[in-house]
């Protein structure tokens, strides 16, 4: 029998190998509850208090809506309308979003994605319902009227009078922009009909930019359960450094165990001229402190390990936040997209982008780190009543500031809780 000396003891080959195998299975088990879709795409985030359609989620969105203190739910911006992968070649895809609809289609030839207002300008036919890509147009299913990917009308096949040059054939188009590094189509929306005022967020340039050298590679996508909550959650965050040593005192583990608690270093710069950030976006710096294990054990962090992981939340609109982590081991970031589908609740993606170098289930690991710290904030964010803070003290954030900031994606049309009210949408 074959007998080997590992670390002071004698082995047996059929020891080494059951270890081995036992180890390989601890491995795969972990690797699996991070990974698997199905686990990993539901098991982060705890269940809503106040379920989709119940009489507690209604009555709670009336007093949230009456309450005059949430900002405007639409706010003018870029906003990540579909993934490329879901509108492939002659596909129709429908997006009720910002009290408006739209098709997103793609031409069977250029490959050209396009965004326009979902009803024909003819007799108001919805192009969603029955429309079909035909060439490089979307063809109404009424009367056949064509509209290529910038809205122009190509085709009315019983008018024989040329309407090339009459804009009232034309059906609206939205400002569109594809990455195929990012795999993501976005628009620009604005209340009024304006043409972008700011370029797509600057962290997504970086990412691209990265992609396509071949220094970063895409990780990972998922789409969260719709969050029920206004779409400045997220940002104001910003401004209320203090929850983070209530809501985001415990490092994330799995299963939900409390572990490790950290205390947080937090700055915060919000755009505007003379600094580094562009008027429209914020930037958030956050790296570990110290860490508690069991609640006991305090230490601080060798100033070197602080300074080597360090998170920057680049909010941009306030829909599109990039998170760059650099380590050691390289660079992460994430794209964490929110288009608001009604007031209180919004499409939420998450894209993970990570070094080449970097081992995929590590690039996981981190994605499913940043969908649990997200998630940490989900149960306050969709029962709370009001986003402007009252009674504010000393010691409380810059919440005037991102007061200000914040003024800046809206105009005097912006879509309002009245007009919300009026379409009676919650049925109360």
């Amino acid at each position: 029998m074959v007998v080997l000396e590992v670390i002071g003891r004698e082995w047996t080959l059929v020891q080494v190998a059951a270890y081995a195998a036992l180890a390989y299975v601890v491995y795969k088990v972990v690797e699996w509850y991070f990974t698997c879709p199905e686990v990993y795409g539901r098991h982060g985030f705890k269940q809503n208090l106040y379920e989709e359609n119940s009489y507690k989620r209604r009555q709670l969105d009336k007093l949230r809506a009456e309450s005059g203190e949430f900002p405007p739910p639409y706010p003018n911006g870029w906003y990540k309308i579909a993934e490329s992968a879901e509108v492939p070649k002659g596909k129709v895809v429908t997006v009720s979003a910002l009290g408006r609809e739209f098709v997103v289609f793609r031409g069977k030839e250029d490959g050209v994605a396009g965004v326009i207002d979902a009803f024909c300008p003819h007799l108001g036919t919805h192009l969603g319902h029955g429309g079909q890509v035909v060439g490089n147009n979307i063809q109404c299913p009424y009367h056949l009227w064509e509209f290529n990917s910038d809205g122009e009308n190509k085709n009315i096949p019983y008018c024989k009078k040329d309407m090339s040059g009459s804009k009232r054939v034309n059906v609206k188009k939205f400002t569109t922009y594809e990455s195929p590094e990012l795999g993501s189509i976005f628009f620009w929306y604005h209340c009024e009909d304006k043409e972008p005022e700011w370029e797509l967020h600057p962290g997504l340039s970086e990412i691209e930019k990265d992609v396509k050298s071949g220094k970063m590679r895409r990780v990972s996508a998922n789409r969260w359960s719709d969050m029920m909550m206004h779409v400045f959650e997220a940002s104001q965050n910003s401004a209320d450094y203090f929850h983070f040593s209530t809501v985001h005192q415990y490092l994330p583990m799995p299963f939900n165990l409390k572990l490790v608690k950290a205390d947080h270093i937090i700055s915060t710069i919000y755009g505007a001229e003379g600094t580094e950030v562009t008027k429209e976006s914020m930037m958030i710096r956050e790296r570990l402190d110290r860490l508690r294990v069991f609640g006991w054990n305090i230490f601080t962090l060798p100033s070197f390990i602080k300074d080597s992981i360090i998170t920057y939340v680049h909010i941009q609109g306030p829909n599109n936040v990039v998170f760059k982590v650099d380590t050691i081991l390289g660079s992460f970031r994430a794209h964490y997209a929110m288009l608001p589908l009604e007031p209180f609740r919004q499409k939420a993606t998450i894209v993970m982008y990570a070094d080449r170098k970097i081992p995929f289930f590590v690039a996981r690991l981190l994605h499913w780190w940043i969908e649990e710290t997200v998630g940490q904030d989900r149960q306050v964010w969709e029962h709370k009543k009001h986003v402007a803070p009252r009674n504010l003290v000393v010691g409380d954030g810059p919440f005037a500031q991102y007061g200000k900031w914040i003024e800046q994606f809206y105009t005097e049309k912006s879509y309002s809780w009245n007009q919300f009210r009026a379409r009676d949408s919650l049925e109360w």
